[in-house]
């Protein structure tokens, strides 16, 4: 039990550093700023929640499949990785992520919000870092804890941006958020490296 919450802890807790201010964030707000915003928010849980449930699976299957010895150095450089490639992205001044033409029609129906933010978190997540950070988890922990703690750490970052998102950004500009980020996914890569090693 006590691992198990663990589990769902730990990966709350990284899921969470690295989304904050990331674009699914910045989307949330944009879209809270002229839809319903409860639609808005549990959308874009579910969404993202879609994404999480793949990343399990795969790491899920990668665990079964006999690598998953090998799989703690994995992870370990897998952080190490996304927090250089953050840092990277700082450094360069660079935002290359893809803006998202949001609709600015103001009459949509609570559902119509629902589904087409649903849709655009899926499509905005599938395949970034938080997806594969889900999955190195899933393949050396437990992969439903896993899911939990990262949908958990999503639902509460929509509300956050659905509710004070804009002046939570006004606070803490995007590239603070992602200079904290990068060095916690340093420091996540080398413990978990040097916990293997010494164990």
């Amino acid at each position: 039990m006590l691992d198990t919450l663990g589990d769902v802890l730990a990966t709350f807790g990284l899921t969470a550093v690295s989304e904050m201010g990331d674009k699914s964030q910045l989307l949330l707000i944009a879209l809270a700023a002229r839809w319903p915003k409860l639609p808005v928010a549990v959308g874009g849980t579910v969404g993202i929640a879609g994404v999480q449930l793949i990343a399990v699976l795969i790491g899920g299957w990668v665990a079964s499949s006999g690598l998953g010895d090998a799989m703690p150095y994995v992870v370990g450089v897998v952080f190490i990785t996304l927090g250089l490639l953050v840092l990277r992205e700082l450094r360069s001044g660079d935002d290359d992520e893809e803006e998202i033409e949001v609709d600015s029609r103001p009459q949509i129906s609570p559902f119509g919000a629902f589904a087409s933010t649903a849709g655009l978190l899926f499509m905005a997540e599938l395949g970034d870092k938080t997806m594969f950070t889900t999955a190195a988890l899933a393949a050396v922990r437990t992969p439903w804890s896993v899911f939990l703690g990262a949908t958990l750490a999503f639902a509460v970052l929509a509300t956050i941006a659905v509710l004070v998102g804009a002046a939570f950004a006004n606070r803490l500009p995007e590239r603070t958020l992602k200079l904290i980020a990068g060095v916690l996914f340093l420091i996540a890569g080398v413990v978990t490296l040097g916990l293997e090693l010494v164990g």
